[in-house]
């Protein structure tokens, strides 16, 4: 029975230890993900990298051009790695690093990825292409430190930053999150093949600094349960002690056994030595808060603690004092000697001119700043002087002018910005303008400021035609009225030039607007300026048409600020009804301006038709047809109809007659509807007369 218990336990424990075994592992499984490679352009290639169900992107492009290999060269180079099995043995990038010391080769990724891995295959060879060459092994710098997580074979990792390859294969892992990634070559080889793929950490590690001092610093990892770093005091702890700068991993392992990796870039604050220093300035120059030659010793404190101290022997070498004229002002055409005061005088110096002479003065005709550097042994310091050579003033040329009355302001005419002195002959003016008030020959000078150049001009003023054409005019509309000038000229043929074309001294217009007059005397003109306004006339039709039973109207409306004047004499408005005729009335309005407006009286004012009431079609040469008869218009047509209202009858004519037949027989006897259409007097509008007519035979 016992035996049977202590089975039972054995077999329990034996398959808890199986299971807890089997979970643990289970939970350390590593997701690797690699590049597909589709599209290569001699400088570029793009993949993807399945994270998560869901694609990244990834570019790789150089400064150099590169291929591709249908699959990874001494890819069995790499079956030692734990995840060799989901590596893509197929299309990868294929590089010769052909752009030398100078190569780069960068990875971007379309969205952070975290902890990137590159495989190379194939850096470097280790056998030579022709008998007796030496083989050089090929580097590559990273941009971002590295760990190796596969060391296959040829390959050495001089830094964290740096490897080597004689046919070399390996991995690398990037722990951290990156968007882009870059390889600097320094040697081309005959071929090397890489990809990229993603080593997601399992779980995360994160390494604080606790604290520095001198010659330490103090890193502290987290995440895991127990630690192993790549250097430090105490490699086996969480806290670590770090002596020398540089670049460390720590690989971090957790309960279930699992591990992930981490870097840290450590600066170590270095020790402070005591130290001598020879040092030696030029006159003028501080160091360190010294400016004289001496030994001066100082002990320091650095910001962590750290005691130094340092002896420092200072050596100054003296400069002589160089004295110049601030500017040196001469004309054109001379030479100024530039020599400087240097005091002391008794120095080893030498000279050296920004002109290439090496002599303590100079002789110079140019504009310019002109720098001296005087040198004691080591130390020199320079000098410099502005030389002005002034040219004499550029000027307008000389000019004729006319004048314009009243008065007018003459310019010297100084051309460009330079600032000059100026001298008016005829009213001793030292401006740069002079006011005149008549005609004349005026001269004037324009000299440099200190340089004594000079220049002059001489400007004449010639008499220019006064006009006038007095004030503006005002006519009725249609009237035409003569305008000439009042002149006021000396001497000499004038030449006029009217803005409507007319070329006389006068013109005659009738429009309303402004009339511009030019008069011309050699090469002066004056002009002046008039305005003719015409007034409307009455705003009235000039013909009129009414009948003989109506009043005549001189206005179609009332207004009260027209007048009239019958040829009758009467005044009013209207007047009584006339008999046929041409009668004329003047209108004014209050402008003053008239209009003679003509009325025509002809004819009645309403239309008389006389049509009979029966008529005999029986050829008997009495009243055998239908007519009407109008007075004061125009008949146009004639219908007649039936007394069901069908037409029997229709003719389109000033006198329309039936004759009583239709459709070539003669009409039944009975009651007929007539429709006569018709104009009135004076107007074009159609009308219509309808009535009755008895046909009797």
């Amino acid at each position: 029975m016992n035996r049977l218990k202590m089975y039972w336990k054995l077999t329990l424990v034996l398959f808890f230890t199986y299971f807890i075994h089997l979970h643990c592992f289970s939970q350390c499984k590593q997701d690797y993900s690699w590049a597909t490679w589709t599209n290569f352009k001699g400088r570029e290639a793009t993949g993807t990298i399945q994270v998560n169900g869901r694609p990244v992107n990834v570019t790789m492009s150089a400064n150099y051009e590169f291929g591709s290999t249908d699959k990874i060269y001494g890819f069995e180079n790499f079956s030692g790695y734990s995840g060799v099995t989901v590596i893509p043995n197929a299309t990868v990038p294929r590089t010769e690093w052909t752009a030398g010391a100078d190569g780069t080769t960068t990875m971007c990724f379309s969205e952070p990825v975290t902890n990137p891995l590159l495989l190379i295959a194939s850096l470097g060879r280790d056998f030579p292409n022709t008998p007796g060459e030496q083989i050089t092994p090929v580097s590559l710098r990273l941009d971002q430190p590295y760990v190796v997580v596969y060391n296959g074979i040829g390959m050495n990792y001089t830094s964290s930053y740096t490897i080597r390859g004689l046919e070399g294969y390996s991995i690398l892992l990037f722990p951290g999150t990156f968007t882009c990634l870059t390889i600097f070559s320094d040697t081309p080889e005959d071929y090397t093949n890489i990809t990229w793929g993603l080593q997601p950490p399992i779980f995360p590690v994160k390494i604080t600094e606790d604290s520095k001092s001198c010659g330490s610093t103090v890193l502290t990892a987290s995440g895991g349960t127990s630690y192993r770093w790549s250097g430090g005091k105490t490699p086996t702890n969480a806290t670590n002690t770090f002596e020398e700068s540089g670049v460390y991993s720590v690989t971090a392992t957790d309960a279930n056994r699992c591990t992930s990796i981490a870097l840290k870039v450590v600066n170590v604050p270095p020790k402070v030595q005591d130290a001598t220093i020879n040092k030696t300035i030029c006159q003028g120059e501080i160091y360190d808060g010294y400016s004289s030659s001496g030994t001066y010793k100082d002990n320091f404190k650095t910001a962590l603690g750290c005691d130094s101290s340092r002896t420092l022997n200072l050596s100054v070498i003296g400069l002589p004092q160089v004295a110049f004229n601030a500017t040196n002002e001469f004309c054109e055409g001379n030479i100024v000697e530039l020599s400087p005061t240097i005091t002391p005088n008794n120095l080893p110096v030498s000279y050296k001119w920004t002109t290439g002479e090496t002599t303590s003065k100079i002789n110079v005709a140019k504009t310019g700043t002109y720098a001296i550097t005087v040198s004691n042994g080591a130390c020199s310091k320079s000098f410099s002087t502005t030389v002005v050579v002034g040219k004499p003033p550029e000027l307008k040329p000389n000019e004729t002018l006319c004048f314009a009355s009243p008065s007018m302001v003459l310019e010297a005419g100084a051309l460009g910005t330079n600032t000059y002195s100026y001298f008016w002959a005829s009213s001793n003016t030292t401006n740069p303008q002079l006011t005149i008030f008549q005609p004349g020959t005026y001269a004037v000078k324009v000299s440099t400021l200190g340089g004594g150049c000079v220049t002059s001009r001489t400007i004449t003023v010639l008499p220019t035609p006064q006009i006038d054409l007095g004030l503006d005019k005002l006519t009725c509309e249609g009237e035409a009225v003569t305008l000439r000038p009042n002149v006021n000229a000396s001497g000499g043929n004038i030449n006029y030039s009217w803005s409507n074309g007319s070329t006389g001294i006068e013109t005659k217009v009738s429009q309303s607007g402004q009339y511009i007059l030019t008069a011309t005397q050699g090469p002066c003109s004056g002009r002046d300026t008039i305005i003719v306004r015409n007034h409307p006339l009455p705003n009235i039709a000039k013909e009129a048409t009414t009948c003989n039973e109506k009043p005549l109207f001189a206005a179609e409306n009332d207004d009260s600020d027209l007048t009239y004047l019958w040829d009758s004499g009467e005044t009013t408005r209207s007047i009584q009804p006339q008999p046929d005729g041409i009668y004329r009335v003047k209108v004014t309005n209050q402008l003053g301006c008239s209009l003679f407006r003509t009325i025509t009286v002809s004819g009645p004012c309403n239309p008389r038709f006389y049509v009979p009431d029966i008529f005999t079609p029986n050829s008997d040469g009495v009243n055998d047809t239908f007519k009407a008869i109008m007075v004061g218009g125009e008949i146009v047509s004639l219908t007649v109809y039936n007394r069901w209202g069908h037409p029997v009858y229709f003719e389109q004519s000033k006198d329309p007659q039936w004759n009583g037949t239709f459709k070539d027989a003669a009409a039944p006897n009975g009651s007929y509807v007539y429709l006569l259409q018709y104009k009135i007097q004076n107007s074009e509008s159609i009308s219509e007369f309808r009535g009755a007519i008895l046909l009797e035979r």
